[in-house]
C-alpha cells in the first residue's frame, strides 16, 4: 500500500513537472503575440515520450 502512494506521488509529481515546463513558451507567446518563435521540437517530443509509455 504505502510503496503504491509512493509511485502514484511520483508519476503525479512527473506529470506536474511535465506540465510546468510548457509555461515558459505560453508566457512568451502571451507576452509578445506571436508565436513563430515557438519550437515545435519540445511538444513533439513530449507528446511522443507519453505515446511510448
Amino acid at each position: 500500500m504505502a510503496f503504491e502512494l509512493l509511485v502514484n506521488a511520483v508519476g503525479t509529481l512527473a506529470g506536474v513537472c511535465s506540465m510546468a515546463s510548457f509555461v515558459p513558451q505560453i508566457l512568451e507567446i502571451w507576452r509578445d503575440r506571436d508565436a513563430s518563435g515557438v519550437s515545435l521540437r519540445m511538444p513533439g517530443r513530449s507528446s511522443f515520450r507519453t505515446v511510448c509509455a
